[in-house]
């Protein structure tokens, strides 16, 4: 088995944020002869979904200033009833006893395979 990475990260409608992802993308794919990482971007910078947006270019055809892309999206959009809330079963903590463990402190082996939840990355493992 091996590393895979996959990758979820949120849309956003700025040209320095798209070639960010457009080159994280591009590692992913060249990431290891043979891996099969993904890569996955969702739309969240707006309570409209970009399909929404009365712009034929998508987030492209924005305006750069607030009020022009205001007045354009309150006479053309309306904005969907929020999503139901989860459930308790959709939610809830992985079944996996070892992972149980290590969340109730009842395990202080925090290397169990793929998972890190005890692991957090000090400013120099950053790079700074």
């Amino acid at each position: 088995v091996g590393i895979e990475p996959h990758i979820l990260v949120q849309e956003e409608p700025c040209s320095e944020e798209a070639r960010v992802d457009k080159a994280v993308k591009r590692s992913v794919k060249t990431f290891k002869s043979g891996a099969s990482g993904s890569f996955e971007s969702v739309w969240g910078a707006s309570l409209y979904d970009i399909d929404d947006l009365p712009y034929a270019e998508g987030f492209n055809g924005i305006p750069d200033t607030f009020t022009p892309f205001r007045n354009k999206v309150e006479k053309n959009c309306k904005i969907p009833p929020p999503r139901p809330i989860p459930t308790k079963a959709s939610i809830a903590l992985p079944k996996n006893s070892a992972v149980l463990s290590v969340l109730s402190g009842e395990s202080e082996n925090y290397s169990i395979e793929n998972c890190s939840l005890s692991y957090m990355p000090s400013l120099k493992d950053l790079g700074y």
